[in-house]
């Protein structure tokens, strides 16, 4: 009861009154599984209050008795954006994926970090997969924009540097395509039932990349597999129908 008078004061903006009942909760001897989502609601009832150090603090406690649980690795991944750690926000919802790779909030974040740090080809993957895991979500008409505007060029970059975007850029001659938009050119022909932008940067990024099992490259690894296997099995446009 106590749980759920806690989200209901989460839902409701009374966050300090949240967290006395999600602290007073953690005293009790309450079931190991349980425990992550009390952790998991303190950390978000501080950080949706801007405590976003003490929210943190939350989150590396429970990560130390859960180190692979995907909504704490998420959760904290978001407390790092707030404090503007974007290579600490990648890092765990890299391993948030790694932890549950049908977690479609990890691959969104992660396709939003690296669209405004330039890295197209892995924004691409990333959002991509989320609208694939998430069609009827209700951010998945904002994102295919998103996809669409990263694809013709208009897309307006929001503030969130990298200590090293290069270090992340495992497709640097890609990109370069990307930017020129040499797929949205009269002379590159495809066969789409959709001819979208994105559809046609994807068409190209697939066509010049494949999966690389020697290469250690998150995006690689994790998404190249997968996109690799769509190319070959020519079920490029069913992925782009979302079907």
């Amino acid at each position: 009861a106590q749980y759920e008078m806690a989200l209901s004061r989460i839902n409701q903006k009374e966050y300090l009154v949240a967290q006395d009942i999600l602290k007073d909760l953690l005293e009790y001897p309450i079931q190991y599984k349980f425990k992550q989502k009390v952790y998991m609601q303190l950390g978000n009832a501080y950080d949706l209050n801007k405590q976003h150090e003490e929210g943190l603090t939350i989150y590396n406690e429970g990560l130390k008795y859960y180190p692979h649980q995907h909504n704490l690795l998420y959760k904290r991944g978001v407390c790092y954006e707030s404090l503007k750690d974007y290579d600490k926000a990648i890092a765990d919802y890299q391993a948030a994926i790694l932890g549950n790779i049908y977690h479609s909030n990890s691959h969104l974040r992660l396709g939003i970090v690296a669209a405004n740090n330039d890295l197209y080809e892995q924004a691409l993957l990333s959002l991509m997969t989320f609208l694939w895991l998430s069609p009827d979500d209700s951010r998945a008409a904002e994102v295919v924009q998103i996809v669409n505007k990263l694809s013709d060029g208009t897309y307006e970059k929001t503030e969130m540097p990298l200590k090293d975007p290069k270090s992340y850029d495992n497709y640097a001659e890609y990109n370069e395509l990307f930017v020129n938009r040499i797929a949205l050119q009269d002379n590159y022909k495809t066969k789409f039932t959709i001819g979208v932008s994105y559809a046609k940067q994807l068409h190209l990024l697939l066509r010049n990349n494949q999966y690389d099992e020697k290469n250690p490259d998150f995006w690689n690894q994790l998404y190249m597999r997968f996109y690799s296997q769509i190319w070959k099995e020519k079920q490029i446009d069913n992925l782009i129908l979302l079907r």
